[in-house]
């Protein structure tokens, strides 16, 4: 039996809307650490500077989320890459990632209304995930 083809995650199955789109006034380029495994819609944290991937101890400093597609061509390491810093912007939280110690629905919900409160991004439950 052949395989069926299969991409990785897209912004637009993060991102539903923002403001300003076309001029980028809700992203920008910035320091990510990438690790193994990351996708589009991680959420991340600042750590001395460089982007990365929010964990149960860093939970209340939630502030960006990974949009860039070029994610997943990079090797580990620190990369320029565009996130989504602030809002208005919705994105459907089905669809975003954080930190393997970050697995349950409360400290998924913890981190999200610490991301909106300081961001504005609003992270809304029960959005569709189409990976377009």
């Amino acid at each position: 039996m052949s395989a069926i083809l299969t991409r990785p995650q897209r912004v637009g199955a993060v991102l539903k809307n923002e403001l300003w789109r076309e001029i980028g006034y809700c992203r920008k380029t910035v320091d990510v650490a990438v690790v193994s495994g990351m996708k589009v819609g991680a959420v991340l944290y600042d750590a001395a500077g460089t982007l990365t991937l929010v964990d149960v101890a860093n939970t209340a400093a939630a502030e960006a989320i990974l949009i860039d597609d070029s994610v997943y061509d990079l090797a580990a390491g620190t990369h320029a890459l565009t996130v989504l810093f602030r809002g208005p912007a919705a994105v459907s939280a089905a669809a975003l990632s954080y930190a393997a110690d970050v697995d349950t629905a409360l400290e998924k919900a913890a981190v999200n209304a610490a991301l909106e409160a300081a961001t504005g991004i609003a992270v809304y439950d029960g959005m569709p995930v189409y990976n377009v």
